[in-house]
Formats: structure tokens, C-alpha cells, sequence
């Protein structure tokens, strides 16, 4: 997309005529936008890569020219948040490996993954339970995490994330997010004398704990059918058990 660009605007300084013509190619080849029944979700999945990656991209070539461009494919970003703030990946920041958090399922459920999630996904989670506004801004200063999904044998699923934060600031702002959400919830309870809260949303309970005990910033969230399926990990958390 960078080259593509580069090129048009080549093409433009040599004859501004072009513009036009390669808009209309592009338009006639219908390339230029998503169908319109695209969910919002899958639309900023399937346009990160271009605008998200072409902004990262440019900022590697503004950092090195084209040898660091070049280089980048011999040293890949290895987290969403490096694509997110570029100045990331240039500094070599990568996030830390973390301890997947277990939850209490059957014995016939199917772990289904059990990897980093990342920043990209956890900014599009909080976007799905309606925080739009400072998604990103919430998201922001994530220091590395464990997602882990299993499959119940009657198709239910229960989820886990372990995540840490760079900075107590970056973990506040992230608790603040998630307990907006909730808000207008009239289910909604606390857990444990307020570090956590417990809320339905969509035919699932979802879970989230801000324990003060851990060195590290740390938040954990849980989503399970029931209540008592979703906070049970927290409290063992809380009391400190694994």
C-alpha cells in the first residue's frame, strides 16, 4: 500500500490527469470499499492492515528510508501494539509472556486457543460492549497478555485474559473502560469489596478483576454462561490461588 501510493503520487506530480484515471480503476474494479453489509468489527479487521500497516510502514521509512523498510521483513513486529505505535517496535518493545489464567470447565470442554490476544483485539472487545469513544485511549499501554477459549461439548464458551500494563496509569484507565460498561447494567454486581465487577451482557457473564496485591499491573477478565462459572477464577485470584 506504501508503494502503491508513493507511485500515485508520482504519477500525479507527472501528470495530474492520472489521478482520475487510476480513482476510476479503482472504483470500476470495486476494491475501494468494503460490502456494505460488512460488520463493523470484521470492516476495521480487514482495513488494519492498510491503513493501520501503512501508517506503521511509513513511519519505519521515516525512521531509516527504505533500508529499514527492508529491514523490517527480516524483523517482523511480533504484537499488534508494535503496528499501533510504530515508535514501539523501533525502541524493540515487545510485550511480556504471561501466565494463562484456568477456568472451571468441563472435563469434555476443548481449549481452542491459548496465545496473546494483543492490543488490536482487546481495543475491539471494549468497542463490542459499547466503549467507542476512548476505546483506544483505554487499550493503549498494554504491557502483554494470555487469552485462553475453551468450547463446552454443548457449544458454550468460557474465556479467560490475563493482562498486564505498563503503567498503573495505562491499568487505571483500563479499569475505568471496563467498569463504564457495566454502569447501566441493572444486573450488574461487585466482587470482592470492589476490585472487580460481574455483569450479563449477550447471553454470557462477564468478570473483571483489579487485584492491588501484584508487583506488576495487572487486570484479569473472564466470560463465562453463568455468574458463578465467571468469577470463580477471580476470587481464587483474589485469595491467592492460581
Amino acid at each position: 500500500t506504501a508503494a502503491m501510493n508513493l507511485y500515485t503520487q508520482m504519477a500525479m506530480l507527472n501528470d495530474p490527469s492520472n489521478a482520475f484515471s487510476l480513482l476510476a480503476e479503482g472504483a470500476m474494479s470495486g476494491t475501494l470499499m468494503l460490502p456494505p453489509d460488512t460488520p463493523e468489527g470484521l470492516g476495521r479487521e480487514l482495513i488494519f492492515p492498510y491503513d493501520t500497516g501503512l501508517a506503521f510502514v511509513l513511519a519505519v521509512y521515516n525512521a531509516g528510508d527504505r533500508d529499514a523498510v527492508n529491514a523490517a521483513f527480516s524483523d517482523l513486529p511480533v504484537t499488534t501494539e508494535q503496528i499501533l505505535h510504530p515508535e514501539k517496535y523501533l525502541d524493540g518493545e515487545t510485550g511480556i509472556t504471561l501466565e494463562g489464567l484456568n477456568m472451571p470447565v468441563s472435563e469434555g470442554a476443548e481449549l481452542l486457543w491459548d496465545l496473546p490476544l494483543g492490543e488490536y483485539y482487546l481495543r475491539e472487545w471494549l468497542r463490542y460492549m459499547g466503549v467507542e469513544f476512548s476505546a483506544s485511549r483505554a487499550a493503549a499501554g498494554w504491557g502483554g497478555d494470555q487469552f485462553r477459549l475453551w468450547q463446552e461439548e454443548n457449544g458454550d464458551l468460557v474465556w479467560s485474559l490475563h493482562s498486564a500494563w505498563d503503567t498503573l496509569e495505562d491499568a487505571d484507565q483500563f479499569a475505568e473502560a471496563v467498569a463504564s460498561i457495566s454502569t447501566d447494567i441493572p444486573d450488574a454486581v461487585q466482587l470482592l469489596d470492589g476490585q472487580g465487577s460481574c455483569w450479563p451482557f449477550d447471553g454470557q457473564w462477564y468478570c473483571f478483576l483489579y487485584p492491588p496485591q501484584f508487583s506488576l499491573p495487572t487486570t484479569f477478565l473472564t466470560s463465562a454462561p453463568t455468574l458463578e462459572q465467571a468469577s470463580a477464577p477471580l476470587i481464587s485470584v483474589a485469595e491467592g490461588g492460581a
